[in-house]
């Protein structure tokens, strides 16, 4: 009797071999076995607006004594693929290179953004039947920031220097550029920094502003005046590349001096404030004391508040009013969306009320998914699951970062759950069904993000499957 248990044993070992699986512990002989090079194939930095970087290889060992059966599967992507072939058979002690492609990073990419692909490897190795890998890069180049976009230095009495206004050209980036400001060509405007008068030339690294620059503006006649200063960038840039920056102002013979004509918040992210800017009202020297008041065009539903008022602007002295902008909510995205207009009126003689222009702008991700339920149906207990695939889209107007979460034994996510998307482009994550019991299974992938966002998340995805 133990010499049939025996025979029997093996004999149940050799079909179990032959079918790629292990029989209650007994190692078999003759089973390949998969190994990586790595699991994340990386491209490293990739600067917007340049060519494809090389391709990647990924090496597949076998390390079995058997031969390896292997197929590549990349989850669908804009950004990578896989060159060349995607399958084969690798002997005992041999190796096979899968080729990943990247395409070029788009010009209009954020800086900084990690952009990932998982790829998905199958074999007959009895104990990995699945193996993962990940294929990504980091975006790269400056990202340049000018606030304001236009510089209004509002009106100034004929031959009377308007206050400088304090102009912010950053590098929101993650690599160098080179930055050239020319002058303005109408003598009355000019741009200086602690870098000396225009023509100004910086290295900007990443974070970094041109120091101290201001905008004058001393009028020389009676109206409106307007220019452009050219601006010159070198080196990779991801957005937009400006070439100007807009200069303009008003000469008057109005008592009152109302400084600057436009207040630029830029964009700022969802769920925060900006800080407050003044605008400064001046009077000549020797003059009266002139009243003032301020209104904002969109009264109690502005996006502002200004303290004062309404107040006095002594004889010759100046009368600053702030701008307080208050916290963006989730309303959607768009430009200037939260941009109101202040007006100025004073009872100086002759005067006429003058308008600042403030402009504020939402900026975050708005993610949506695809789909907000699954079934996987039926699902083998004892095999490798079923998976589907959920794509996710950030229609907002920087880019973000989402994470899924599932708490349910039966579900997973497979790397990686969590995903950054650029705007105006799609992400996938994949779900596996692989209950551990018979019988119908439900859970949920939750989503959740650190970053800014300017509307809700999308809802937890519903997952169903049956067990058999």
């Amino acid at each position: 009797m133990g010499l049939f248990s025996r025979s029997a044993t093996f004999g149940l070992a050799a079909i179990a071999a032959s079918c790629g699986q292990a029989y209650e512990g007994i190692a078999l002989e003759g089973a390949p076995k998969i190994e990586l090079s790595s699991t994340v194939v990386e491209f490293g930095v990739v600067s917007c607006g340049t060519d494809a970087p090389p391709e990647k290889a990924l090496t597949i060992r076998n390390i079995g004594t058997a031969p390896l059966t292997w197929s590549a599967q990349m989850a669908e992507s804009t950004q990578f693929s896989i060159s060349g072939a995607n399958g084969g058979t690798i002997a005992p002690g041999q190796e096979a290179v899968l080729t990943i492609a990247s395409r070029p990073v788009s010009a209009d990419s954020a800086a900084g953004a990690t952009l990932s692909t998982a790829l998905s490897i199958t074999s007959n190795d009895p104990e990995t039947p699945t193996i993962e890998a990940l294929a990504q890069l980091v975006t790269g180049g400056g990202m340049i920031e000018i606030v304001p976009q236009s510089i209004s230095f509002g009106e100034s009495p004929v031959g009377v220097a308007s206050f400088e206004t304090p102009t912010v050209i950053r590098n929101n980036g993650n690599q160098p550029i080179e930055i050239r400001i020319d002058p303005p060509p109408n003598p009355d405007f000019s741009l200086a920094s602690d870098l000396g008068a225009a023509p100004i030339t910086a290295t900007l690294g990443p974070g970094e502003a041109v120091p101290g620059l201001v905008g004058r503006f001393t009028p020389s006649a009676i109206g409106q005046a307007t220019t452009t200063a050219a601006i010159t960038v070198t080196g990779p840039v991801c957005g937009t590349r400006p070439s100007s920056i807009e200069l303009t102002g008003s000469g008057s013979t109005s008592g009152v001096g109302v400084h600057p004509g436009l207040l630029d918040f830029g964009h700022v992210p969802c769920g925060s404030a900006a800080a407050s800017k003044v605008i400064t009202l001046s009077s000549a020297e020797n003059g009266p004391k002139y009243e003032f008041r301020a209104k904002l065009g969109k009264d109690t539903a502005s996006a502002f508040t200004v303290d004062p008022p309404t107040g006095l602007v002594p004889s010759g002295g100046t009368q600053v009013i702030t701008v307080k902008p208050k916290v963006i909510p989730q309303g959607g995205i768009g430009d200037n969306l939260y941009g109101d207009v202040l007006t100025i009126t004073t009872n100086a003689p002759g005067d006429t009320p003058r308008q600042v222009h403030l402009r504020m702008s939402p900026l975050g991700a708005i993610f949506s998914v695809n789909r907000t339920t699954h079934d996987f149906g039926d699902v083998n207990t004892n095999g490798n699951g079923r998976e589907t695939t959920f794509y996710v889209s950030n229609t907002g107007n920087a880019y973000g970062v989402i994470s899924f979460y599932v708490a349910a034994n039966a579900f997973n996510v497979k790397a990686p759950s969590t995903i950054g998307i650029n705007p105006g482009s799609t992400g996938s994550i994949v779900v596996r069904a692989k209950p551990q019991g018979t019988g119908v299974k439900t859970g949920y992938a939750v989503p959740s993000t650190s970053s800014a966002i300017c509307a809700p998340l999308p809802p937890a995805i519903s997952l169903r499957c049956r067990g058999r």
